[in-house]
């Protein structure tokens, strides 16, 4: 059985789905979710002296899950002081001593310790968390 050339036969139509739709011919494919940030800048409102250098700007890195040794998640979820302090000189370009994370002025501190909490919280979870924690 021949069919003209350029003209589908009648059948051949449901055999192709719509464009913009899955494969299965039912709803669109879903659109993936953004990447992760892997990075975040806090500007300190007071600025750590180390020698001669002011550090105005810290650049925090997500953390890999060896640098979440020994520190509790649901400490750092809820924002814990001692976990934050922690976990920031691992995590810190340039990298922040203990004693300088000791003397940060705590709405840096707070700053550091909500960009912390984004990389561990996707969004979703995260407007739940605050909801739950009448925030």
């Amino acid at each position: 059985m021949n069919k003209p050339e350029g003209k589908p036969a009648a059948d051949d139509s449901a055999l192709i789905p719509p464009l913009g739709e899955g494969r299965d011919g039912g709803t669109p494919a879903p659109t993936p979710a953004p990447a992760p940030a892997t990075e975040a800048t806090v500007t300190l409102q007071t600025p750590i002296v180390r020698g001669k250098e002011n550090i105005e700007r810290i650049t925090l890195r997500r953390p890999k899950s060896g640098a979440l040794r020994g520190i509790k998640l649901l400490d750092l979820l809820q924002m814990d002081g001692t976990a934050i302090m922690a976990l920031l000189p691992r995590i810190t370009e340039p990298p922040l001593l203990a004693h300088e994370v000791a003397q940060l002025d705590p709405t840096d501190l707070i700053a550091m310790g909500g960009e912390v909490l984004d990389f561990l919280l996707p969004g979703e979870a995260k407007a739940q968390a605050l909801e739950a924690a009448g925030l």
